[in-house]
């Protein structure tokens, strides 16, 4: 077992920081999904006013 020990160690860190890169991953593409509706919205709300 402990022979083993560092490549448990090893792929701990690397399972932990594939799911933080994912998790950042997801968020980021939320963040940048509402911003774009949000635009699309101001702007659909621009072109209803000019009318």
């Amino acid at each position: 077992m402990n022979e083993f020990f560092p490549i448990i160690i090893i792929e701990i860190v690397i399972t932990f920081g594939g799911v933080l890169l994912l998790y950042w991953w997801s968020m980021r593409d939320i963040r940048l999904w509402r911003e774009k509706k949000r635009q699309q919205q101001e702007q659909k709300d621009k072109e209803g006013k000019n009318q």
